[in-house]
């Protein structure tokens, strides 16, 4: 009786953990450790398979991507502060955690964040594990795009 109540575990185990791993292959269709969806008429992925700079000190998780492209680059960077580990944050004018989404070519942009949310379910020295849904507004332009994605390092 106790090694099929043992079996029975093993089981459900291994349905939970397959069943964890195809809800996160379907959220992040990328294959690299950073992906990145804008929305809209001229939408556009990134997915980067290295992250430039991570890390985590005093209160404060800062991480960017660097992509290169044909027509120049595109920088994405978030900084959480105070970062208290998992959970959500909001984004946007009226947070202190920041975001930006800068391109580099023909025609140069910086957008900022002016509303959303960073939701990190792991993270520690070597690792990452969240999602975002923001909403960006070009400095120069004043377009309003919104974008969504994550980061599994």
């Amino acid at each position: 009786m106790i090694r099929f109540k043992l079996v029975i575990l093993l089981f459900l185990l291994s349905l939970i953990t397959s069943c964890r791993n195809q809800a996160t292959d379907e959220t992040f269709p990328c294959d690299g450790v950073f992906y990145l969806n804008i929305e809209g008429n001229n939408g556009k992925q990134v997915c980067s398979k290295t992250i430039e700079n991570y890390h985590i000190h005093n209160n404060k998780l800062i991480f960017s991507v660097l992509n290169n492209e044909l027509a120049g680059k595109v920088i994405f960077q978030i900084e959480l502060e105070p970062f208290d580990g998992p959970g959500l944050y909001q984004l946007g004018k009226n947070y202190q955690n920041k975001c930006e989404l800068i391109v580099q070519g023909a025609s140069d942009e910086f957008y900022k964040c002016t509303s959303g949310t960073f939701t990190v379910h792991e993270a520690g020295p070597e690792n990452l594990n969240a999602i975002f849904d923001i909403v960006i507004e070009g400095f120069y332009n004043k377009k309003v795009i919104h974008a969504q994605g994550g980061v599994h390092l």
